[in-house]
């Protein structure tokens, strides 16, 4: 948590071990025993706030019925956006600092629980609706850049509007790219 503290106040690129070491009252011997460098912690903050995201994004599936693809995706990505809206602080950190080469490899490493593997998730979903795509991977980052970039505009800075304002605009830009890559 002093880790988290510090990157939200000073950002990553300002926070050195030995800040976190200090604030944590350890020795930097102890924290090379459990991290590799801030990067690793960095990157295990967000892994333990991605699993409490995705562990919300299971639950409220398990209360809807039966969904088509574009309705579920869209439930999801609204899901996932409402625990952004409700911790902007976590949103401010995860997107600033969380490109998509590092958040396809953050997310590979966690701890091989499938129901967090987004990449496998999505491949699932499509075969579970009998869609074929040629790269799902680049629908699936369009999609993730798209809703990273527009929730932390519209939430953190209230541009173009305040996030509710922009939803609507969003999901119907989900739609068309979902229609463009789904024939």
């Amino acid at each position: 948590m002093t880790a988290y503290q510090l990157f939200s106040s000073k950002g990553v690129s300002k926070t050195s071990i030995s800040d976190i070491v200090a604030q944590a009252n350890v020795a930097k011997g102890t924290f090379y025993l459990y991290f590799k460098d801030k990067y690793d912690i960095r990157n295990r903050i967000i892994l333990n706030q991605a699993e409490k995201i995705f562990d919300a994004v299971n639950e409220a599936l398990a209360k809807q019925g039966a969904l088509g693809f574009e309705e579920k995706l869209l439930f999801i990505i609204d899901t996932v956006i409402d625990s952004f809206l409700a911790n902007s602080t976590f949103l401010r950190f995860a997107v600033k600092n969380l490109n998509w080469s590092a958040f396809k490899e953050t997310l590979s490493s966690l701890y091989s629980r499938p129901e967090i593997d987004l990449s496998g998730r999505f491949q699932k979903m499509l075969s579970d609706y009998g869609i074929t795509l040629e790269r799902p991977d680049m629908l699936l980052f369009l999609l993730t850049e798209l809703v990273g970039g527009v929730t932390y505009s519209a939430v953190i800075y209230g541009q173009p509007a305040d996030f509710e304002t922009v939803r609507p605009y969003l999901r119907r830009s989900i739609s068309a790219i979902l229609s463009a890559h789904i024939r």
